[in-house]
């Protein structure tokens, strides 16, 4: 079974720090993607890719690049973390898309998401080994280290 904290804590270098996970954003470019994806690099998150189909080949804020599909993020990057900021219209392909490109830790912000559409994706990242925080969360973090969601970091510290 695939360990949560693991997955975001990543490995220890030499001095003891750990590397900072890489995380792709599904629906970078939109509204809620675009302010919270500003403040989880403002964070210390890796964000290293963002995915909106019709806008690959762009740049987030100068820096991260976006791409068409997730797999082609996911390639590029070897992220297996991902959050996703799309309409629950699109929770269904969004996070298939996700999980069979190998993303072991998806974390799910969108509400109003159907029942029958959560169920098939936990029934799928079960197959997949994988890791599905949400529909409808605030995300995940490990306090100084790493933040995946729209949870204001400052009641958050170490220890």
């Amino acid at each position: 079974m695939t360990d949560i904290f693991e997955l975001l804590k990543g490995k220890q270098n030499s001095k003891g720090d750990f590397q900072k996970q890489p995380v792709v954003v599904q629906g970078i470019t939109g509204k809620y993607g675009t302010r919270h994806t500003k403040l989880m690099i403002e964070y210390g998150t890796n964000i290293v890719a963002g995915v909106t189909p019709g806008k690959g080949g762009q740049k987030f804020e100068n820096s991260v690049p976006i791409y068409e599909t997730i797999k082609e993020a996911v390639d590029k990057t070897g992220a297996k973390i991902s959050i996703m900021f799309v309409p629950a219209k699109f929770f269904l392909g969004a996070a298939k898309d996700a999980l069979e490109a190998g993303i072991k830790l998806l974390v799910a912000i969108p509400e109003h998401v159907p029942v029958h559409d959560t169920m098939k994706i936990v029934a799928l990242a079960k197959q997949k080994d994988a890791i599905v925080i949400g529909p409808n969360t605030p995300g995940v973090m490990i306090p100084e280290l790493i933040k995946i969601g729209i949870m204001p970091a400052s009641p958050f510290k170490f220890g």
